[in-house]
């Protein structure tokens, strides 16, 4: 009977440990869509990730990307007819490229060095609408001396630096529409 009683303990331990590690978070508690797509960007890049830690690191630097409804298409060092790549052994890149409902389009882009302990995570955001709407944003971050520097400007394009961050503004006006692309780069300690 004690058997029976304890045997009951540990597996509503068990099911008490997997819901609240779930609901903290972690690797199990994202969608199938993110779990593939992290899993794939770990593979390419040649990481060994037997505990999922280096998926969790890579969905926290990534996670805005992943908001709402979204697909996924990835290419790497082999998808070029024309590489020199063809066996699949070389690892190390990946991108990653990524439509949305309702953030726009986004390029995500992944490097490894082999020997390095560390991802470069490169993520570009596109948004295209109005004219007006583009123009809004160039003159909020231009106004924001404090924080923003305008590194090239010309009467259809401005190209703008977010201070001491590897993070850039990068607007183009045509006539009624404009498109702003957010670049941002991270790096991902292993």
């Amino acid at each position: 009977m004690k058997f029976y009683k304890l045997l009951a303990l540990l597996l509503v331990v068990s099911f008490s440990q997997t819901s609240l590690a779930q609901s903290f978070g972690g690797f199990d508690s994202y969608g199938e869509g993110t779990k593939s797509l992290l899993t794939t960007v770990v593979k390419q890049l040649g990481v060994s990730d037997p505990d999922n830690s280096v998926k969790v690191k890579v969905f926290d630097t990534i996670d805005v990307a992943l908001e709402g409804n979204w697909y996924s298409y990835w290419v790497g060092m082999n998808d070029l007819a024309s590489s020199k790549y063809q066996d699949g052994a070389e690892k190390g890149f990946v991108q990653v490229m990524l439509p949305t409902n309702d953030s726009g389009i986004w390029i995500l882009t992944f490097n490894k060095a082999k020997d390095i302990p560390q991802i470069i995570v490169s993520m570009a955001q596109i948004r295209h609408g109005s004219q007006d709407g583009a123009l809004s944003v160039y003159n909020e971050k231009k106004n924001d001396t404090e924080n923003y520097e305008v590194k090239n400007e010309s009467d259809k394009f401005a190209f703008i630096q977010e201070k001491g961050r590897v993070a850039f503004s990068i607007l183009n006006v045509g006539t009624g529409t404009g498109s702003v692309v957010y670049f941002n780069q991270f790096a991902v300690d292993l």
